[in-house]
């Protein structure tokens, strides 16, 4: 898989177009530990089969990666190998096959230091994402109530959401009150004429406590001769 974050990654402001795309490349032809041989040649041949790029351009380009702290690259029983860095963290395998690269080890307390250095800086991008991933979607889960989706579920005009939901937290009134109501208001004739006042309006003037008029159902011919005709 290729990270999101990868395309936004502050390396890649340090990496030509050719290294960021050598880079994609490594991640698509390492095994399931994520390595892959190293050798200069061999990596040209299976992620650029069709460019004609100079043996040493390859070599400059690797060498571009690994100083961002994207790979380590090392030798074991004179082979080149390169590991692609918290390979775990950004790619999960269904049923991972063993790799048959020797495993790359470190040497040196200098290369474990940078190693902690470069793997906070490759992680810096992913955890920024995630960090605001989780607060944006946190909270569009909480922006709602649930007494005020029952209060908008209920009132016909659907306009101004964020704003009606301002206007709720601020309104003392029972829920009960305010769906009673509009229940009693949606048969007004100023609301079946369609003169309803957005759902924010509606609360922070009160509304809740207006009067319902409705105009008498007209007599019909028939009615008004038996009504006449019984006030005889």
């Amino acid at each position: 898989m290729i990270d999101p974050g990868l395309w936004t990654s502050e390396h890649n402001q340090n990496l030509i177009f050719r290294q960021r795309l050598l880079f994609i490349g490594l991640i698509s032809n390492a095994d399931d530990e994520g390595r892959v041989k190293g050798n200069p040649n061999f990596i040209r041949a299976v992620v650029f089969p069709y460019d004609d790029i100079p043996t040493p351009s390859m070599e400059k380009d690797l060498q571009a990666i690994e100083n961002e702290g994207m790979i380590y690259r090392y030798n074991h029983d004179g082979v080149n190998y390169i590991q692609l860095r918290k390979w775990d963290e950004y790619q999960t395998i269904n049923r991972p096959y063993p790799s048959k690269i020797p495993e790359y080890v470190s040497h040196s307390l200098n290369d474990s230091l940078n190693g902690s250095m470069n793997d906070s800086r490759l992680n810096k991008d992913k955890i920024n994402k995630d960090k605001i991933s989780k607060v944006k979607r946190k909270k569009k889960e909480n922006i709602y109530s649930s007494s005020f989706l029952k209060f908008w579920d209920k009132y016909p005009r659907k306009q101004g959401k964020s704003l009606a939901f301002k206007s709720f937290k601020k309104c003392e009134v029972e829920l009960d009150v305010l769906i009673t109501a509009i229940e009693q208001q949606i048969k007004s004739d100023q609301w079946v004429e369609g003169f309803i006042p957005n759902p924010a309006t509606w609360l922070n003037q009160g509304r809740w406590d207006d009067e319902v008029f409705v105009k008498p159902e007209k007599e019909t011919e028939m009615e008004k001769y038996f009504r006449e005709k019984e006030e005889k």
